[in-house]
């Protein structure tokens, strides 16, 4: 329907721990199953430079290969089809990705200790029941309800952060929101000083203080961390803390951006923006600012 958008809902998961060594097992599988087809791709580039015939990974070929790979593999069996099948596809989309935008690269080769775990599930492969999330192979985790859902979700994925929550987005169909109409316009320049400067001075963005305010708090968890001998409990202690201060500052960051981009939105019916790449920024003597103000981001949620 026109009057229907497709969005995402996140919650928060409170999984137990046998209920997060199966997530963990769903995802060793996964990146397994994954890692099996970036292979393929690098070994059928590799005959094409060459100028020997190959048969290329097509997603048709992927499945196929998976049906043998758990064929092989009794462990294997043991993780969920569906989520395996969703790898397959999002390795397809990558790779024929690569092809139609070079710069990206091909796709690459996910590493337990940097690939953060992420598990796509589609409508036959979870449910909701009694306020709990249950997924394919018998996982049932709590949810922390925040809101309610517009609609029945048509898939979801399961991710973890840095510093170890877990959580669930839900695809869903929800009414579009219909702003009041207006014929006011607004210009919008992004900076560093300011994020934004915009024609009308009520509506300016000034760069906020995230990194500043939360120093003193990283700078001694960095310290605890470096100090921590590799390997042990009490660095990957050290490195959750970290990871917990990161991701508080990049929530400031992106909720002061919905609040300011929402507040524009409602007012003006027309709104000009600069087309401005802040990448550079991040390698000047004004990286430290530039990544407070978030101007990549900001720009982007004002965009959608």
């Amino acid at each position: 329907s026109e009057n229907q958008a497709t969005v995402r809902y996140s919650f928060r998961l409170r999984p137990g721990k046998i209920a997060e060594a199966r997530l963990i097992l769903e995802w060793n599988c996964a990146r397994y199953v994954w890692n099996q087809c970036v292979e393929a791709g690098n070994a059928s580039y590799e005959k094409f430079k060459s100028g020997v015939a190959r048969e290329s990974p097509t997603y048709c070929r992927m499945c196929k290969k998976l049906t043998t790979l758990r064929a092989e593999h009794d462990w294997l069996r043991e993780g969920s089809q569906v989520v395996q099948q969703q790898t397959v596809r999002k390795w397809s989309a990558a790779h024929q990705q690569a092809f139609k935008q070079p710069a990206k690269g091909f796709p690459t080769f996910h590493s337990s200790k940097v690939t953060l775990p992420s598990l796509e599930y589609t409508a036959n492969g979870f449910k909701i029941k009694d306020g709990k999330l249950c997924l394919a192979g018998g996982i049932s985790i709590p949810v922390v309800w925040s809101r309610e859902l517009p609609s029945e979700p048509k898939s979801c994925v399961v991710t973890r952060d840095g510093a170890g929550n877990w959580s669930v987005s839900f695809v869903v169909r929800r009414e579009k929101e219909i702003f009041p109409p207006s014929k006011e316009a607004i210009g919008v320049d992004w900076g560093v000083r300011k994020v934004a400067t915009t024609t009308d001075a009520a509506f300016d963005l000034p760069c906020g203080n995230q990194t500043k305010n939360s120093a003193d708090v990283l700078k001694w968890a960095q310290r605890k961390l470096s100090r921590a001998k590799h390997g042990s409990n009490k660095r990957n202690k050290a490195k959750r803390a970290v990871a917990k201060i990161y991701l508080r500052i990049a929530r400031q960051r992106k909720d002061r951006a919905f609040k300011w981009a929402r507040k524009v939105v409602t007012a003006f019916g027309r709104i000009a923006i600069e087309d401005f790449k802040p990448r550079f920024l991040a390698k000047s003597t004004m990286a430290k600012k530039a990544t407070d103000g978030a101007v990549g981001m900001t720009k982007q949620i004002l965009l959608k």
